[in-house]
């Protein structure tokens, strides 16, 4: 994609990255980053995960947009410090985006893939697109979550758990990251996390797109059994590959091989 231009869109109090073949492009495609990472999915500021340059940003061809946005803020004081979205919060975002891209691509269809726990945004969007009708073409979902409800928030904050973790005196979660980065989780996060359900929905969504497809580590430690777990809840057009490795987000370079191959098949 070096022959791509990207331009740095400000709007109504966040920007998006837009990157691509800005006129008449054939395909759109937003990316939905996970927990704790910048807009690319990765934990490092100003850096790609490497599974989102293998595996999404090099199959794409040169007819397509891809746009870029936070799911997170970050404190004006000190950029080691953010905060996560609500789902109904990250949904906003979507919203805005949706209606702008649509107006600015309106021959262009629109293709969604989300990473981790970034797949549940598009649980309190279903009403919402279900009443406009924006040209939704595929949806690809990256380690899908395998939790619901009160085990959902237990299973994510566990993962932080350590000497250096903390609830501050607002009830906050403060989590110690790498590269001493701090999230500073509120309680209207948790609760988001355990009120929206993919799995349950998954009829709805699948009925937006075209093509639905789920990708699910074989030995995945954060989210384990996703293909069995969302095996009942499939659709004609939605299906979920496993993808060899351990890694939940594909880091692993035969996973993130596999990913690209199955997602230039499947979802372009």
């Amino acid at each position: 994609m070096k022959e791509y231009k990207d331009e740095n869109i400000n709007l109504d109090g966040f920007s998006y990255l837009c990157e691509g073949q800005t006129s008449n492009p054939e395909f759109v495609n937003i990316f939905i980053p996970g927990f704790g990472v910048n807009l690319f999915g990765s934990t490092k500021t100003g850096d790609i995960h490497e599974t989102v340059k293998i595996a999404y940003k090099n199959i794409l061809p040169n007819n397509h947009v891809s746009v870029f946005f936070e799911v997170q803020d970050y404190s004006p004081l000190d950029d080691t410090v953010s905060f996560p979205l609500t789902f109904e919060e990250q949904a906003t975002r979507l919203k805005k985006l949706l209606c702008i891209l649509s107006q600015k691509y309106p021959n262009s269809r629109i293709n969604i893939t989300a990473q981790s726990i970034g797949c549940l945004a598009i649980v309190p969007l279903i009403d919402f697109l279900k009443k406009n009708n924006f040209r939704l073409h595929n949806f690809a979902l990256w380690g899908p979550p395998t939790f619901e409800r009160d085990q959902h928030p237990e299973r994510l904050s566990g993962v932080f758990i350590g000497g250096s973790t903390f609830i501050d005196p607002n009830g906050n979660s403060v989590l110690c990251c790498r590269d001493n980065k701090k999230l500073i989780v509120k309680r209207e996060f948790w609760q988001s996390l355990s009120k929206n359900r993919l799995a349950s929905e998954l009829a709805s969504v699948s009925g937006l797109f075209s093509v639905v497809l789920l990708f699910c580590a074989s030995k995945d430690k954060l989210y384990p059994d996703g293909v069995i777990y969302y095996k009942p809840f499939l659709t004609k057009n939605c299906r979920a590959f496993l993808i060899q490795g351990e890694s939940h987000t594909f880091r692993e370079p035969t996973m993130q091989l596999e990913l690209g191959k199955l997602m230039k098949q499947y979802f372009l």
